[in-house]
């Protein structure tokens, strides 16, 4: 399954004019988890719970759930996060969740 699979067209597109334009400026920008089902989302959910994984929704809660949501992959180049982070509105972008500069909506 590719990170575009069960995504909600229309994010789909404003991800990838994001990531374009990241590339004109410099930096390289990859799609990450997208779409979960929600079997997936409880594995996660229990993960956090027990301590053993990072901050996940719970389940029936969580946008990538419904393909509205993608984590981001800034291959490790902080510089990137914060380019994308503060151009996302010129794409109909949103990074809503409080630390966590990759989850884009």
């Amino acid at each position: 399954m590719s990170g575009f699979d069960n995504m909600n067209p229309l994010l789909v597109s404003r991800i990838q004019m994001l990531i374009a334009a990241a590339a004109k400026a410099g930096f390289q920008i990859s799609p990450g988890a997208g779409f979960r089902t929600r079997e997936q989302q409880t594995a996660l959910y229990n993960q956090y719970l027990s301590g053993s994984g990072n901050k996940a929704a719970r389940p029936g809660s969580s946008t990538h759930e419904h393909g509205l949501a993608m984590d981001l992959d800034y291959n490790g180049n902080s510089a990137a996060a914060n380019w994308a982070n503060q151009n996302a509105g010129l794409f109909g972008l949103a990074f809503p969740v409080s630390g966590e500069n990759w989850h884009v909506q």
